[in-house]
């Protein structure tokens, strides 16, 4: 199945043609013919958004890094269902903090954050996540 789109019908807004497969003529004649089906929009598309994911979380949640191992940056994501105010901090394996990567009000949605690791030595690391109610932590590796 090729997909296409484009504006089939002149309307100012995107179509999406599906090309199927080639398939038997059922006619009898012996012929096979390439199947194509339209599918017309009848509204301006504001966004699309990847399958599965909502354009607000439901809950807090803190991902994990990638990529992981890293070597010397990595990028932590996390997800708030609501404004908050959000601290997520690095610690080495000791417990120390290391590194404060965000402490400030945040609104509801999906973030990202990159640390950097570079002054750093090689070694297991965590990310914790604070915020009302919440407490979620993480472990990752720097190989260097």
């Amino acid at each position: 199945v090729f997909p296409y789109i484009g504006d089939h019908n002149a309307d100012g807004y995107a179509d999406v043609a599906i090309l199927a497969p080639i398939y038997p003529d059922t006619s009898g004649t012996g012929q096979y013919q390439l199947g194509k089906v339209y599918i017309y929009s009848y509204e301006k598309i504001d966004a699309i958004h990847e399958e599965g994911k909502s354009s607000k979380p439901d809950m807090f949640k803190l991902l994990q890094n990638y990529p992981n191992p890293f070597n010397p940056s990595t990028v932590i994501e996390y997800q708030l269902p609501k404004d908050a105010h959000v601290s997520i901090r690095v610690y080495d394996i000791l417990g120390r903090e290391i590194a404060p990567l965000v402490d400030g009000e945040h609104t509801a949605g999906y973030h990202e954050i990159t640390f950097n690791g570079s002054r750093f030595a090689s070694g297991v690391y965590f990310y914790r996540l604070t915020a009302p109610g919440v407490n979620q932590i993480n472990k990752m590796l720097m190989i260097k």
